[in-house]
């Protein structure tokens, strides 16, 4: 399988070797000598063939500064939880099957520079998300 052939075995989650798996990018740091990971930085698994709908423990990766799941079969609702990231500049989530809106919360994350959410079954993208695009084309 694909999470096998990539190392995304659960047993591996708790010595940090995570941050050695494919699309997985992590800010290290040293204490005691040591360098251990200090959180997650990055998720990018573009076309990695994921199916399912985005767990809640995401807003749990305090560090994460880039989520890029494009192209996957994820669905279900975006969640709002999202905004909760302080340091996430870059959510990138096109090419899926996402349903419902896009919920303002998810875009509360006070870095949130760059989204991209198209090619989903979105019904409604909030307000704060057609603001930063006409901005950005009128800059342009």
């Amino acid at each position: 399988s694909w999470a096998a052939s990539q190392r995304w075995e659960a047993a591996e989650l708790d010595h940090g070797e995570y941050c050695a798996w494919a699309g997985v990018s992590c800010q290290q740091g040293a204490r005691s000598g040591e360098v251990m990971p200090l959180g997650v930085i990055a998720l990018e698994l573009p076309d990695a063939g994921l199916d399912g709908s985005l767990p809640p423990g995401l807003s749990k990766l305090r560090h994460l500064a880039v989520l890029d799941l494009s192209g996957n079969r994820l669905r279900g609702e975006i969640p709002a939880t999202l905004g909760e990231l302080p340091r996430l500049r870059r959510l990138r989530l096109g090419r899926n099957a996402f349903g419902g809106g896009v919920p303002q919360g998810a875009l509360a994350a006070p870095e949130l520079r760059e989204v991209d959410v198209s090619g989903n079954r979105l019904v409604a993208v909030a307000a704060g998300l057609r603001r930063a695009d006409s901005e950005a084309a009128s800059a342009g």
